[in-house]
């Protein structure tokens, strides 16, 4: 980020001197693009995306050009415990597959939504004919109910021990980055919910089949006729440019 610059107005003796005001050295969690975790500098919940010689360049605490760095969190108010959070949450509904679709409408809930209430409403499940609103940690740590406590427990597990992420949990987090830095690739066309079905027939903008279950996407509140089948080559060509 570039040094701010201010002219002092002051006492006659001053008048006319400038100050130079570095802001604060990057202090938090670094990615790249591709969701990989680069490393950690400082304590902040920042998260900030480079690549890796730049990295290593603040490490040294060295001053890299602003094109090589995105403060994320300060442009998009997202930390990195939240980022996390949705990705763990696409992780668990979809172990790697379509994660884009996920991303994306978590991003469109956020636009009408507190970043909590995108899981308030987001995080619902029928239990006796009733809808429950689970709880969020409980959800993303494996430790409730859901038919993802598995693959949810399996991301929580990583988050202090980021080496142990798998090729489809890097790619949770590199959906979750884009998401937020490119909301006019949306490949939902501003959906901000969805459904989990073991059977076709549904109501959607459009569902998607894989590990056996149809999973619905929609803008919720919108009311929509049989949700229209896609294929994981629709994803794949619907999302090859977001990057």
């Amino acid at each position: 980020m570039s040094e701010l610059i201010f002219q002092i107005l002051g006492p006659k003796g001053f008048r006319g001197a400038t100050l130079l005001i570095n802001p604060e050295k990057p202090s938090g969690y670094f990615y790249n693009k591709e969701g990989i975790y680069l490393g950690k500098i400082g304590e902040s919940d920042n998260v900030y995306i480079t690549d890796q010689l730049s990295f290593l360049e603040l490490e040294k605490g060295k001053k890299v050009s602003d094109d090589k760095i995105i403060y994320f969190t300060e442009k998009y108010k997202l930390t990195n415990t939240q980022m996390l959070d949705r990705a763990n949450w696409v992780y668990a509904e979809g172990v790697g597959s379509v994660p884009f679709y996920y991303a994306y409408s978590m991003a469109n809930s956020r636009k009408i939504n507190s970043e909590s209430k995108v899981y308030y409403y987001g995080m619902q499940e029928m239990q006796n004919k009733i809808t429950v609103h689970l709880d969020k940690d409980s959800y993303l740590s494996g430790q409730g109910t859901s038919q993802n406590k598995a693959n949810a427990a399996a991301f929580w597990k990583t988050r202090t021990s980021p080496e142990l992420r798998s090729t489809s949990m890097i790619s949770c987090i590199s959906a979750v980055l884009l998401s937020v830095l490119y909301p006019d690739k949306d490949p939902t066309n501003g959906c901000t919910g969805w459904l989990g079905y073991p059977d076709s027939g549904h109501r959607g903008a459009f569902q998607i089949k894989f590990s056996g279950r149809y999973h619905i996407f929609r803008i919720v509140g919108k009311t929509y006729g049989v949700a229209p089948l896609k294929t994981i080559k629709d994803y794949e060509d619907e999302t090859k440019n977001i990057k």
